[in-house]
């Protein structure tokens, strides 16, 4: 099951691995509104943050 398994690290996503094209700048901007999104902090009050999270999950 293991083998299967992926994991996606938004902690450090760098521009300077997507600065070269506009495509890649465009997957760098997705990823780095991913990354803030996930960043923060879900209250009980937000139950519509909680549910995105927990079905990217």
């Amino acid at each position: 099951m293991l083998e299967n398994l992926r994991i996606a690290d938004f902690r450090e996503i760098n521009l300077l691995h997507f600065y070269n094209n506009d495509s890649k700048l465009e997957e760098y901007v997705l990823l780095r509104n991913i990354s803030e999104r996930f960043s923060m902090p879900i209250t009980p009050e937000e139950k519509e943050g909680y549910l995105f999270t927990q079905l990217i999950t």
